[in-house]
């Protein structure tokens, strides 16, 4: 069984796809992990993983926010794969979107 954690909402002015384009997107994520030490470690490092989800989404352009793979956003795979990749560990197991507005 999963500890979520949730964090709160990002809101990113996404890479514009033209000279006028500017769009933006709202996104929340809940990560799932194996225990309360990693949930611990995602607690106290949450400026960190912030700013990196933060600079992973604002590359994004409104297309690229929904590609799919398997009938899976990637997007949930790449934050996933940031997360660990800053922590040097495997803290997240799933990262869930729980909500999401893109204009």
């Amino acid at each position: 069984m999963y500890i979520k954690v949730p964090y709160s909402e990002f809101l990113i002015n996404l890479k514009p796809l033209t000279q006028n384009d500017k769009s933006f997107l709202r996104m929340a994520f809940t990560f799932a992990v194996a225990d309360e030490e990693k949930e611990t470690i995602l607690l106290e490092e949450e400026a960190k993983v912030r700013d990196t989800i933060i600079a992973l989404l604002r590359k994004k352009t409104s297309e690229s926010v929904f590609n799919e793979e398997n009938s899976n956003l990637t997007i949930k795979q790449e934050v996933e794969e940031q997360v660990n990749q800053l922590l040097g560990d495997s803290v997240v197991e799933e990262v869930f979107i729980t909500d999401m507005v893109m204009q």
